[in-house]
């Protein structure tokens, strides 16, 4: 499985879930996308999963075989 964090620079709840899971961040197991850096990024991610992203932080989990599990 694989996390996609999904983040604003501003948030202080973002940077509360990145200290939360830099671990996981640093080993690769999940990937930061910031809305700023990376619109075109997010928005790629909601077509590809058929998702919305309704608040941030939100963390996607994604399967071995490329299905988005959970949203959180």
């Amino acid at each position: 499985m694989k996390g996609i964090l999904v983040v604003s620079n501003n948030c202080q709840p973002c940077h509360n879930m990145k200290d939360k899971y830099a671990e996981q961040i640093k080993n690769g197991e999940i990937d930061v996308v910031s809305l700023e850096d990376n619109a075109d990024k997010v928005k790629d991610l909601m077509e590809k999963y058929n998702i919305e992203i309704t608040s941030i932080p939100e963390l996607l989990i994604v399967a071995e075989n490329g299905d988005a599990i959970a949203i959180s």
